[in-house]
């Protein structure tokens, strides 16, 4: 089954590969022109609630599925409308509570600028190289991902496989940040942000294809 998702995955990205290394690595070489730098967040103080942006496709996703429940605040549909406001809220806050983040200022600076820098850009998150969530006008970006002036490559796996999941859709952000914070018990109970680099490396990766895609 894992042999049969990383092919599928490597056809979807048109990759010639015979091995979960090969296809990894090519993560690796993937940063290409370098964009303007992503806006900066000037302080650590997030707002409690969920964006426009977000607040804006939950009344999307509403509209189409009830058009008139949101006309009547006594409606149980608008009653359905408020809860799932109030849940995006609570998972936003403890994603928030339970990761660090980095500017894009300080993302530069942690991939030690000059040919990294490039990493850090609007492309580079477009593609899903890197992780950076929308939140108020900025982006942020999950410290787990980096290490040693490095971006993981299972954050762009991670991404692709969800994409192939979603028929070419590009994933959510913070769906893809919820799949690396939540514990596994197929990875001994821990989280797969904690398991992206070193010995636990060939294990997170065989988790991403055989799991992301279900």
């Amino acid at each position: 089954m894992f042999l049969i998702h990383v092919k599928s995955w490597c056809k979807l990205a048109g990759v010639a590969t015979s091995s979960l290394f090969d296809l990894v690595m090519l993560y690796y070489n993937i940063m290409t022109a370098p964009l303007s730098s992503l806006p900066q967040l000037p302080a650590r103080q997030f707002p409690s609630e969920i964006d426009a942006q977000w607040r804006n496709q939950i009344d999307r996703d509403f509209r189409e599925g009830c058009p008139d429940g949101l006309s009547n605040s006594r409606s149980p549909g608008y009653q359905m409308y408020l809860g799932a406001i109030a849940r995006a809220n609570e998972a936003r806050n403890q994603l928030l509570k339970e990761n660090q983040f980095l500017t894009t200022e300080e993302a530069v600076k942690e991939l030690g600028g000059g040919e990294y820098a490039s990493s850090i850009t609007l492309a580079a998150v477009r593609r899903g190289s890197v992780l950076a969530v929308p939140d108020h006008g900025y982006h942020l970006y999950p410290t787990f991902q980096f290490d040693s002036n490095r971006v993981s490559p299972l954050v762009g796996l991670l991404h692709d496989v969800q994409m192939q999941r979603l028929d070419g859709e590009k994933p959510d952000p913070w769906d893809l940040l919820t799949f690396f914070s939540v514990r596994r018990k197929l990875l001994g109970g821990a989280a797969l942000k904690d398991c992206l680099w070193k010995e636990k490396f060939a294990e997170a990766s065989r988790y991403i294809v055989e799991n992301a895609l279900v």
